[in-house]
């Protein structure tokens, strides 16, 4: 931050230096200068310290360390979460969370799998099938120029994961 700061203050004394006209024709053509220009300008100068106090203020905040959870919040969170007896999941809707006994939550997702109108019992496993449909649409993609090999080798998924 430290030499950003410096870089501006150089650009602006440098532009001030010009514009005041104390440029001369040797300066213009000879090499950078060594040492740092000057200003008389107390805009310029109040300016650059303004913009110094205000990073070494920010520098110096703290960050935000606050918990918003005490100790003994989360220590009953932590054991909530260990607790092999209940299930914690988000709710359907609303945002809400729901903690459920297990055993309530396991019949109630076996009560919903058997709704027929809902849900079918499949005779074999689907996933093969979508990946061959998926591997020959990248095939496709491949030859026609759609996708490059680094786009074909990533899509390809050699072993997916079964729901």
């Amino acid at each position: 931050m430290e030499i950003e700061l410096y870089k501006l203050n150089r650009i602006l004394n440098c532009n001030e230096f010009r514009k005041i006209g104390t440029t001369t024709r040797s300066h213009l053509f000879s090499s950078r200068v060594k040492k740092d220009i000057k200003t008389s300008n107390i805009a310029i100068k109040t300016f650059i310290q303004t913009i110094h106090n205000d990073v070494q203020r920010i520098i110096k905040i703290p960050p935000h360390s606050r918990h918003n959870l005490t100790f003994k919040e989360k220590e009953a969170l932590k054991d909530l979460r260990q607790d092999s007896t209940i299930v914690i999941r988000p709710a359907d809707k609303g945002g809400a969370i729901v903690i459920q006994a297990y055993q309530q939550y396991k019949k109630e997702i076996m009560r919903q799998l058997q709704d027929v109108k809902t849900y079918k019992k499949l005779t074999f496993d689907p996933v093969k099938k979508f990946q061959q449909r998926i591997n020959h649409l990248i095939e496709i993609g491949l030859q026609g120029n759609y996708i490059d090999s680094n786009t074909a080798k990533y899509l390809q998924v050699e072993f997916p994961i079964h729901p």
